[in-house]
């Protein structure tokens, strides 16, 4: 998060003793006063991860403008295996906004 702008990212790790292919998506919202806005990322191209690597997605492909009044924002990343049309998500904790501080639910910590 900067002072006009709030982003979100994907951290992935490989578990496996093997390498694995898999698309990763991002996608980000706001919930307030006004409809949800919603920004989004998809890697271009399923990526070979080798096992035990970490890799995150750049947090400025996927980013919302931060809104002078409160309002919640939230993530939920995607991870699809190479050959397959669904995989796994998770979402981020929300983030409530305010113009002086920033609350996190559940509270990280």
């Amino acid at each position: 998060m900067d002072e006009d702008r709030v982003a979100f990212a994907v951290k992935l790790t490989n578990q496996a003793d093997r390498a694995a292919t898999a698309r990763v998506r991002v996608r980000c919202s706001t919930h307030g006063r006004r409809p949800s806005t919603r920004a989004r990322s998809t890697e271009p191209a399923a990526r070979r991860r080798p096992p035990g690597r970490t890799v995150i997605t750049d947090p400025a492909r996927c980013s919302l403008p931060r809104e002078p009044v409160p309002y919640a924002y939230q993530g939920v990343g995607r991870v699809v295996p190479a050959d397959a049309n669904a995989g796994a998500y998770e979402l981020s904790p929300t983030a409530h906004v305010y113009p002086d501080r920033t609350l996190w639910k559940p509270d990280l910590l």
